[in-house]
C-alpha cells in the first residue's frame, strides 16, 4: 500500500511539475534564443498597417480588457460568497475549501504578476522603435531588474486573470476521479483570450503571456499544495487515481 502511494505521489509531482517546468524552460529558452516574439508582433503591426488601430477598439479594449477584468472579479466574488456560504448550503458544503482554494488562486495570482511586473523593465511593443516609439527591443531576461523608469509589461498582466482560472483544475481534483483535465479548458480559453486581444492591442509579447501562463500554472499548484497541507483531511488528493492531463 505505501508503495502504491509512493508511486501515485511520484506520478502526481511528474505530471504536475516536472514535465510543466521541463516545457516551460524549453519555451523561455527559444524564445530568449529567437527573436519569435518581433516576428509576431512585426505580422501583428503589418497586418493593421503599420499601427495599433486595434489599441482603442471597442472588441479588443472594451470587451477584452475593460469587461475581461470585470468578469474575473464577478467570478472571484461569488467564489468567495459561495464559500462563506456553503456552511449553509448541504449541496456545496462538500466543496467550501475548494472554493476557498479557488478564490485565494483569483485573488493571490493576478497580485503577484502585478508585483513581479513592478521589477521588471522590459516595455510593451507600442514603447518599441521598431513600432514608432522610442525603446530598443531586447530580448525578456536581458532587461534590469528593479523598480527603474521601464516599461514594466512583464509578465502579463491582463492574462493573469484569466490564467488563474487554471486553479480550477486543482480545486476539482480532490472531487474528480476521472478526466479531470477539461477544468483547464475555462483557464486556458480565458488567459488566451485575453492575451491575444493584448497582443493585438500592442500591448504585450506572446512570451509574456507564455511567462505567465506557466506562473499561474506553478503557482496555481503551490496554493493547491499549502490548502492540502493546512486543510485537506484524510487521504491525499494526489494520492487519488486520475486521469490527469
Amino acid at each position: 500500500m505505501a508503495s502504491v502511494r509512493i508511486n501515485v505521489e511520484r506520478d502526481f509531482w511528474r505530471q504536475h511539475l516536472v514535465l510543466p517546468l521541463g516545457l516551460f524552460i524549453a519555451l523561455a529558452a527559444l524564445f530568449e534564443l529567437a527573436p519569435i516574439d518581433l516576428w509576431l508582433e512585426n505580422a501583428i503591426f503589418v497586418w493593421q498597417g503599420h499601427a495599433w488601430l486595434l489599441e482603442h477598439h471597442w472588441l479588443a479594449y472594451r470587451v477584452m480588457h475593460h469587461d475581461g477584468k470585470l468578469m474575473i472579479y464577478f467570478i472571484g466574488l461569488t467564489t468567495l460568497l459561495l464559500a462563506l456560504g456553503s456552511g449553509r448550503i448541504p449541496a456545496i458544503k462538500p466543496y467550501r475549501l475548494s472554493l476557498a482554494y479557488l478564490f485565494t488562486c483569483l485573488a493571490v495570482i493576478p497580485t503577484l504578476i502585478a508585483f513581479l511586473k513592478h521589477f521588471t523593465q522590459v516595455p510593451c511593443p507600442w514603447n518599441l522603435v521598431n513600432y514608432g516609439a522610442t525603446q530598443i527591443y531586447q530580448h525578456n531576461l536581458s532587461y534590469p531588474l528593479g523598480p527603474g523608469q521601464g516599461g514594466h509589461c512583464f509578465p502579463s498582466g491582463h492574462a493573469s486573470g484569466g490564467f488563474a482560472m487554471l486553479s480550477l483544475y486543482f480545486a476539482a481534483y480532490p472531487h474528480v476521479t476521472r478526466r479531470v483535465w477539461p477544468f483547464l479548458l475555462p483557464g486556458t480559453l480565458l488567459g488566451c483570450s485575453f492575451g491575444l486581444a493584448q497582443q493585438v492591442r500592442g500591448a504585450h509579447f506572446l512570451s509574456h503571456d507564455l511567462w505567465t501562463a506557466f506562473l499561474s500554472w506553478f503557482m496555481s499548484l503551490f496554493l493547491y499544495r499549502l490548502f492540502q497541507v493546512l486543510s485537506w483531511s484524510g487521504a491525499s488528493p494526489s494520492e487519488m487515481s486520475h486521469e490527469a492531463c
